[in-house]
């Protein structure tokens, strides 16, 4: 079985974009002030063992304004890509890649459905009830110890985070039978080939697959 990381496709594929939020269309700043905002909220993400949407951003996130700047008039399937940093922006995926997690990979990931959507370079305003924020909950404590550079750091607050080094080495056994996850220490998501096949046979438009080494 092959893995990998599913990130985004940049010059691979000319839809291939990502988003910024606002509260007013195509405006970033400033936030008026007592304003919910993202940027903000999700840094507590971070510090989670199993990063999840906490009840406030179920509620305000599909409020904001999401304002896309596409090179061509059709979006892609993904909008975004996975970070390493549950804090940054999520994803947004589209209604038949999260339908498609949802029914063959179910706990794997959490979604919530996106409001507005605004397209800056062609001044219009999208349906985004067709997209999802979108964040993976699994845990697999994935990476050979023994061949994979896992560094445990420190934050100026004291907490500690772990980080990668280099391209590491998955373990075998570990992930046997696992289809998309997030590493336990590392917060990378990986996904298996059954799950490239089956995103890329959806039309999973803008997600590129970076193969990853596995241990005999």
């Amino acid at each position: 079985m092959n893995y990998y990381f599913p990130v985004m496709a940049g010059t691979r594929d000319r839809r291939s974009i990502s988003y910024f939020v606002s509260s007013r269309n195509g405006e970033s700043y400033p936030w008026p002030e007592g304003s919910w905002i993202p940027s903000k909220e999700l840094i507590y993400m971070a510090y989670q063992d199993v990063p999840t949407f906490s009840n406030d951003v179920r509620k305000e996130l599909p409020k904001v304004i999401l304002v896309v700047r596409p090179k061509v008039e059709e979006l892609p399937d993904v909008i975004g890509q996975f970070s390493f940093n549950p804090a940054a922006s999520p994803p947004l995926l589209r209604r038949p890649l999260v339908e498609l997690i949802q029914r063959d990979y179910p706990g794997c990931c959490e979604f919530i459905q996106a409001g507005k959507i605004w397209d800056d370079v062609f001044k219009r305003e999208l349906d985004g009830s067709q997209y999802f924020f979108s964040n993976v909950v699994k845990t697999i404590d994935s990476w050979d110890p023994d061949l994979s550079d896992v560094r445990q750091l420190s934050r100026k607050d004291g907490s500690v985070y772990f980080a990668l080094a280099g391209s590491g080495v998955l373990n075998a056994e570990a992930v046997n039978g696992a289809h998309i996850w997030r590493d336990a220490k590392t917060m990378h998501v990986l996904c298996s080939e059954e799950f490239r096949e089956k995103a890329e046979a959806v039309g999973a438009s803008n997600m590129h697959f970076y193969r990853v080494d596995v241990s005999a």
